[in-house]
């Protein structure tokens, strides 16, 4: 089982054969069986709701209910920071609620509109040699999907796609649906990790805080801090600043609920330890 693409793989030998000696025999014929975990479900949907982004934070558990008959839909942790929860029953209305907090209540299903790629994304855009990257894509409908001309609908669930990469160069990679509609990312392969330092402080709340991404870096992985002596500096909840990608760069802004403090700074640095 891949935990991080969410791929189970089957396999079934013959009692003679051992896998370690492939001359002892081979699996059965059709063997093995590689299903996504979805695939357990059975159902097929008939609409979907509305995209859920977790704003780069790590992926919460996902509970879909009927907000007529508060009925259990199902639940599931979502792949990574962005999920389309099918539905199997497009006449009602939906709660979901999230293992961070949020609920969405009114949930109205929609079916997904012509072929399309809402957004293509390298959520890992620098890194170095033997390093993984991982690429996003969030797609409407389509016959085909195709990354470098290969074949990835095994890797796109419900119109959202996850798939590790591990380029040796830097290189250039091309999303198509359908072979007529694309959209192209960048992943840079740096001969050295480089050294970013935090950006410079500021007591003024308003300040946008921009940043290369360090190798092997995700966005949630930059953060604003704050202090009151320049000395020691401790983190802001994530829900209190937001994060926008770009490319290889990144900004982190503060909310605007803070209010001005001549005696707070802030400034944004990543924490590269950080866990997902």
């Amino acid at each position: 089982m891949n935990k991080a693409n969410r791929r189970i793989t089957f396999e079934t030998w013959p009692l003679h054969a051992d896998p370690e000696f492939p001359s002892t025999g081979s699996q059965f014929k059709d063997w093995p069986l590689t299903i996504s975990q979805t695939d357990n479900d059975g159902r097929t949907p008939t609409g979907y709701l509305p995209v859920i982004s977790t704003d780069y934070n790590p992926p919460p558990v996902l509970k879909v209910y009927n907000e007529t008959t508060d009925e259990l839909i199902y639940a599931i942790r979502t792949r990574d920071n962005l999920v389309r929860p099918p539905i199997y029953d497009s006449a009602n209305t939906y709660r979901i609620e999230l293992s961070d907090g949020r609920i969405l209540t009114k949930q109205i299903p929609v079916t997904l509109p012509d072929a399309s790629i809402n957004s293509f994304d390298a959520l890992i855009p620098r890194i170095t040699l033997g390093q993984s990257s991982l690429l996003r894509w969030d797609i409407n409908s389509s016959e085909t999907i195709t990354l470098n001309n290969d074949n990835v609908r095994p890797f796109t669930i419900d119109g959202i796609g996850f798939m590790e990469v591990s380029p040796t160069e830097t290189t250039t990679y091309t999303l198509a649906v359908n072979g007529a509609i694309s959209k192209t990312i960048e992943i840079q392969v740096l001969q050295a990790p480089p050294i970013i330092d935090p950006t410079a402080a500021t007591n003024n709340n308003q300040t946008a805080f921009s940043s290369p991404y360090p190798a092997g870096a995700r966005a949630e992985q930059f953060i604003i801090v704050k202090s009151t002596d320049l000395i020691n500096w401790s983190p802001l909840p994530t829900a209190s600043f937001s994060r926008q990608p770009n490319g290889t760069k990144i900004t982190a802004k503060l909310a605007s609920f803070f209010t001005p403090d001549p005696f707070v700074f802030y400034r944004a640095e990543w924490r590269i330890g950080t866990s997902r």
